[in-house]
């Protein structure tokens, strides 16, 4: 798995190593730059860790976001404002971009399934790598989520989000490669990505066992303690 990878310069979970494993692997766009969409709620602006800052810095990454259509670059964690950047030019770069990353609280899954569907609608190719938060009480076999909603009246946090296996329903064309120490953070890399640069013999590359995610003592903690107090709340069955 990418334990041994994990490392921490601007992220909270140890993503930047693992994504700087990825990227040293992949080439740059012809444009000799790395192109990125980073959609997060106010919670998530406001926090010091950043899982993009380390590879702007240094990675070459540009927002893929035009600041002219919105401010400083950032969308709103809703629905309408996915489907805008795709209909008013709001995305200044139209092939693929390197990396999708998403952190809205109750929202990620339906934004990131929203813009796969977007680029399928305009007949654009998706990002290359995408990084999921997935709530891992759910455990490895659940596949659904919490239904859509603009405004959020449950403060319960253990009900949120969506399971790993849900993000692995929406994201077939993906192979996913594994999660960050604390079972959090799921990375995803598409498939044909990964033959054209001829990855699919590294062992980092390859289809990841996704009970292993499940195998951490906070991990199991969270299952046996937490799932319980949410299981019979409503829940969307994802296919």
């Amino acid at each position: 798995m990418l334990e041994k990878f994990g490392k921490r310069v601007t992220s909270e979970y140890q993503e930047d190593g693992i994504l700087e494993y990825i990227f040293d692997r992949l080439p740059l766009n012809k444009y000799k730059r790395r192109y990125y969409v980073y959609i997060r709620d106010e919670y998530h602006l406001k926090k010091k860790f950043n899982i993009l800052r380390n590879l702007i810095l240094n990675y070459k990454f540009v927002n893929a976001i035009c600041h002219k259509t919105y401010s400083h670059g950032n969308v709103s964690c809703e629905i309408e404002f996915v489907k805008e950047l795709f209909s008013n030019g709001g995305l200044l770069f139209n092939n693929p971009i390197d990396l999708l990353s998403v952190e809205c609280m109750n929202t990620d899954f339906w934004i990131i399934k929203t813009y796969i569907e977007q680029c399928k609608k305009f007949d654009m190719t998706p990002p290359n790598v995408i990084v999921t938060r997935y709530n891992y009480i759910l455990g490895p076999h659940k596949s659904v989520a919490v239904p859509y909603t603009k405004t959020r009246k449950d403060n319960d946090m253990n009900y949120t989000g969506a399971s790993l296996m849900a993000y692995c329903n929406i994201l077939k064309d993906y192979v996913f490669i594994g999660c960050v120490k604390f079972a959090l953070s799921g990375f995803f890399v598409r498939r044909d990505v990964i033959l054209k640069n001829k990855l699919n013999h590294d062992d980092f590359f390859q289809q990841a066992n996704i009970d292993h995610c499940f195998s951490y003592p906070n991990v199991s903690y969270g299952m046996t303690s937490r799932w319980p107090k949410v299981e019979r709340k409503f829940w969307i069955s994802i296919k």
